[in-house]
């Protein structure tokens, strides 16, 4: 298929050998595992980080906290994930909009936190 000039092409990659019995290595940062989520809410919006968490039970996330946001700005709604949690974190945010980041340091180690910003 040709579009404005360019050609758009469609292909299949295959990361193991003829005849390998050898699963593709797949990072640390792929798991999928479900982490507990801190949800914490960055707006004037009262009950919104409650709201959330609710929508997210009914989803079935394990909700650890929920309260008002004291952290860094942030100029959307924000995943932050735990080093090697990737995953998790993309998996949170096909439920919700929010953008994924590594978690600065101070962040806890064992959970997603989710950070509401309007």
């Amino acid at each position: 298929f040709r579009s404005g000039g360019y050609q758009l092409v469609s292909m299949k990659l295959d990361n193991t050998a003829k005849g390998s019995t050898e699963q593709p290595v797949i990072p640390d940062d792929a798991t999928t595992d479900q982490l507990p989520v801190n949800v914490f809410n960055a707006t004037k919006v009262i009950g919104l980080a409650r709201e959330r968490a609710d929508f997210l039970t009914s989803r079935n996330w394990t909700i650890k906290t929920i309260g008002n946001w004291t952290g860094q700005k942030v100029s959307r709604s924000t995943i932050f994930y735990p080093e090697g949690f990737r995953g998790s974190a993309l998996a949170l945010s096909a439920v919700v909009v929010a953008q994924v980041l590594p978690a600065p340091k101070q962040l806890e180690s064992d959970s997603l936190t989710y950070v509401l910003k309007s």
